[in-house]
């Protein structure tokens, strides 16, 4: 409902009538500046504002975006209200608090030195507080660096700005993981119902001699069942509770950064700042551990008859679940997979014992491929292995160190998220030319440093590393005229060190299911 409309109700019974305060007050009071209308103006979506206030919203933009309706108004067009400025004139005489309090109004800081009552001229980076000149002489300042307020005002907008862009990119891949552990429970639930279908059926098959085994596998289903739903139900609620505090915290910064007032901003800004940066480290370290428990398939969803039978000495060839493999990367997958979709072998490489599912997006940066990762699980069986070919385009971008932690993190989270997981890592490839460098042979270093360190990472967790060694040294007669991208026979090359990789990956697999 509009403001004019609510006044029209409220004025109906007697233009005489006691003005109430409260909510009625908060009809009369502008969105825009928090104080009561002055000359106030009708919108087309129907809301009012000052005049002054509309005018000031509408400098320079192509439209209008109304703070109650969330409505966008692309024409400048409004009416005046006179009714409303009416109402405000004989509220105010009837009610003068109403001119004298804005709604939520923040209490302006003393602009004074609490100790010397000297004007706050300065900001102490090393203990962050506003001090005067006094304090910059004083001993307890002492060899302290100082700012100018506006100085300090700047550095620290800056910083917190830099804070928030994580922030918001974690909370990203928290709604994405939130969302993702969701339908992990509603498939555990469809799961635990279909075991128990499988195993009734295959009992009645069996009758008055299985009805023992029966009722003894049905209580490890049942507690088994309910012992992993509760942790993946409880990783949920975590997860929903860090989404929520980083929105929190977003929300806290936008609201800092907006902030016009020197000294209200800096008021403990190097506190609250250092607050958001332990809250980004415990977001990536601990917030966006996404929790897959399965069923044990070969217990509940497999040959019942098997293990019944073979108590009794008999022979049943037990059910193998069909492997999957996942290859995702950038433009060297992409184009891999154009490769083989030509070749005889196919997209599948030639594997009838696997499933393959290949995802190259072309520019792939590392800081996305864990959401990619996410995304596939959506529309595909989760994967019995992970084959990772990624980081070349962030070597010029991204300092070493940093990109060697992610890089090694996100491993250990896609071995979190999926059970049983064999990783492969496909080291990063020489190139001709590296986009964005400015020292190429800095790049080749750096790639060299980068392959040794990840893969020594891989291999110490049990997975496969990809060497690309006849790719390695001067490969120009294997890559286009770009000196980026590899030609027919360099992408023959890569797909056989892809192949290899993946019939190492599942030697390992079928290791561990003999087990």
């Amino acid at each position: 409902m509009s403001a004019k409309a609510k006044v029209d109700v409220e004025i109906a019974p007697s233009t005489n009538s006691a003005m109430p305060s409260g909510d009625f007050a908060e009809e009369l009071t502008c969105l825009l500046c928090s104080e009561l209308f002055k000359d106030p103006v009708m919108v087309e979506c129907g809301h009012n504002f000052c005049r002054n206030c509309a005018d000031k919203a509408w400098n320079g933009q192509e439209s209008f975006t109304c703070p109650d309706c969330k409505e966008v108004i692309t024409e400048k067009r409004y009416t005046t209200n006179r009714a409303l400025a009416n109402l405000v004139k004989k509220t105010v005489g009837s009610n003068a608090s109403l001119t004298t309090t804005k709604p939520s109004e923040k209490p302006k800081p003393s602009e004074n030195c609490p100790e010397h009552d000297e004007r706050l001229k300065l900001y102490c980076k090393d203990d962050g507080t506003l001090s005067c000149v006094i304090c910059r002489d004083s001993l307890k300042h002492a060899s302290h660096t100082f700012l100018p307020i506006l100085d300090a005002v700047g550095v620290y907008r800056t910083e917190l700005s830099a804070i928030v862009a994580p922030l918001e990119e974690a909370l990203k891949v928290t709604e994405q993981l939130t969302s993702q552990q969701s339908e992990k429970v509603e498939q555990h639930k469809t799961n635990i119902s279909e075991c128990r279908q499988h195993i009734e059926s295959e009992f009645e098959k069996l009758l008055t001699f299985l009805k023992e085994g029966e009722e003894k596998l049905l209580e490890q289903l049942q507690e088994q069942g309910e012992n992993l739903l509760k942790e993946m139900e409880s990783n949920m609620v975590k997860m929903q509770e860090n989404q929520d505090n980083i929105k929190q915290t977003i929300s806290v910064a936008d609201e800092r950064m907006n902030d016009t007032d020197s000294i209200s901003f800096l008021t403990g800004i190097k506190s609250f700042i250092e607050k958001c940066q332990e809250q980004q480290k415990d977001v990536i370290v601990a917030g966006n551990t996404l929790l897959s428990k399965d069923l044990c398939q070969g217990t509940f969803k497999g040959p019942i008859q098997y293990s019944i039978w073979k108590q009794m000495k008999s022979f049943i060839v037990p059910y193998v679940q069909r492997p999957t493999v996942w290859l995702i990367g950038d433009s060297y997958i992409h184009c891999a997979a154009q490769r083989a979709s030509d070749s005889p072998c196919g997209l599948n490489l030639g594997f009838t014992n696997a499933d393959l599912a290949w995802r190259g997006i072309q520019g792939l940066k590392w800081f996305e491929v864990l959401s990619e990762v996410v995304s596939v699980s959506t529309r595909n069986q989760a994967p019995t292995v992970l084959v990772i070919h990624a980081g070349g385009n962030d070597l010029c971008l991204v300092p070493l160190a940093e990109l060697i932690s992610m890089i090694r993190l996100d491993f250990d989270r896609f071995t979190s998220f999926f059970t049983d997981l064999i990783v492969v890592w496909s080291e990063v490839i020489p190139r001709a030319w590296w986009n964005g460098a400015r020292n190429q042979p800095s790049v080749e270093r750096a790639r060299r440093q980068l392959n040794m360190r990840v893969s020594r990472h891989v291999r110490s967790n049990g997975g496969v590393v990809i060497r690309h060694r006849q790719l390695e040294g001067d490969n120009r007669e294997l890559m286009l005229e770009d000196g980026v991208l590899l030609n027919d026979n360099g992408l023959d090359i890569f797909l056989s060190g892809l192949q290899n990789a993946v019939e190492q990956a599942l030697v390992l697999l079928l290791g561990q299911s003999s087990k």
